[in-house]
């Protein structure tokens, strides 16, 4: 029987620089700032959220979808703890890859020292309404 991580959100966002799909697992505050400066545009430090992460007591699991367009979204819906590993079930809507938006989510769960496999499903009603940082 799975057990579900808890789950934070960090920021969600539709614009980065990340131009090819992929997903990160972020276990260092070194890792957390590269990977930052690969989703912000706009130069802002990972502190700009108002959080503080401890990575000796959680992980940083990201998803970025890459160039896609206008109107496509992503997001972390679960992580759970399947014996040997971690399963991460991740929604995604692509409209199309027309390059003009970057989607991404970010979330952090308790510390997680297990694999860690992405699993992707379509789900044509995931919007990007209400995308911001959890602190605003």
């Amino acid at each position: 029987m799975p057990n579900d991580l808890n789950l934070e959100r960090v920021v969600r966002g539709y614009k980065s620089r990340v131009t090819v799909p992929e997903s990160y697992v972020v276990q260092t505050a070194e890792d957390w700032e590269d990977l930052h400066q690969r989703l912000n545009k706009r130069g802002r430090s990972p502190s700009h959220y108002g959080l503080e992460y401890y990575f000796s007591t959680i992980t940083l699991l990201a998803v970025c979808l890459g160039e896609v367009a206008k109107g496509s979204a992503v997001k972390i819906i679960r992580a759970s703890d399947i014996g040997g590993r971690i399963e991460v079930d991740v929604q995604q809507n692509i409209l199309g890859n027309s390059g003009v938006w970057q989607p991404y989510d970010v979330v952090f769960v308790p510390k997680v020292t297990k694999a860690i496999d992405f699993k992707y499903s379509d789900n044509p009603n995931l919007k990007v309404s209400g995308i911001r940082p959890i602190n605003q």
